[in-house]
């Protein structure tokens, strides 16, 4: 969840218990986190790890990293760095590692509508989901910046690393099964699709999200090679 500007943007589409539409609301897909082989995550036998967990001035960093997420993976790590711009303005740099399994898919999900995306011409596709709809995908030919408005808040996700794709859906967008949320129209879910034919698939997935109100808060994202296996990330504002 990004809590930005006093109100939740990135979102985490909550829990509906006995309905049937839980199926979903429960699934890894539902979640801003990476799916693999599109399956769900291990529940009885996962368990987290909290390897980091520091502040210094105007950044704050977390990094934790799953045991037994998914069977077939041997590494499922989250790096988030939350920095501090001025007054309420923020971003975060997430990078996500996972080493294990045919198919990675990055996925991320805001509270209100996508409004622009650039990085692809996005097209349809004729694919089906229980609970997606209006497949639209494309091969990035640069960075893609994908951008959702919710009232006066917008949220920027810039995802950097090499996708084979990159696929906007329509997801679910009630978050109980009461009132007006049974209803509620969809929103839209940004995929970042890395994929083989054989396990073992490595990903670093390395996102930065950038709530803002009235102008937008980062002109261009890029990544820097910095070796040692490291992540770098050169943001302009």
């Amino acid at each position: 969840i990004f809590y930005a500007f006093g109100e939740e943007i990135a979102s985490d589409r909550g829990y509906i218990w006995d309905d049937p539409r839980n199926a979903w609301t429960r699934s890894t897909l539902a979640h801003n986190l990476v799916t693999v082989d599109g399956a769900d995550q291990e529940r009885k036998e996962r368990h987290s790890v909290l390897e980091l967990f520091g502040a210094g001035a105007g950044v704050e960093v977390i990094q934790a990293r799953a045991e037994n997420a998914y069977a077939q993976c041997d590494l499922y790590r989250r790096t988030l760095a939350l920095v501090q711009i001025e007054g309420e303005s923020t971003y975060a740099v997430d990078v996500f590692r996972v080493h294990g399994g045919k198919r990675h898919q990055y996925g991320f999900q805001c509270n209100g509508t996508l409004v622009e995306f650039e990085g692809g011409e996005l097209t349809s596709t004729a694919e089906t989901h229980r609970w997606l709809t209006n497949f639209r995908a494309c091969k990035a030919d640069s960075v893609p910046r994908a951008t959702w408005q919710d009232g006066e808040r917008h949220m920027d996700l810039f995802v950097l690393n090499t996708c084979d794709r990159v696929a906007i859906v329509d997801a679910p967008g009630w978050r109980s099964d009461r009132g007006s949320e049974m209803n509620a129209p969809p929103i839209q879910q940004l995929f970042a699709e890395r994929a083989q034919s054989k396990n073992g698939l490595q990903s670093d997935f390395v996102a930065v999200m950038a709530p803002y109100t009235g102008e937008r808060l980062v002109s261009s994202v890029t990544q820097v090679d910095v070796g040692g296996g490291a992540v770098g990330v050169r943001v302009e504002l």
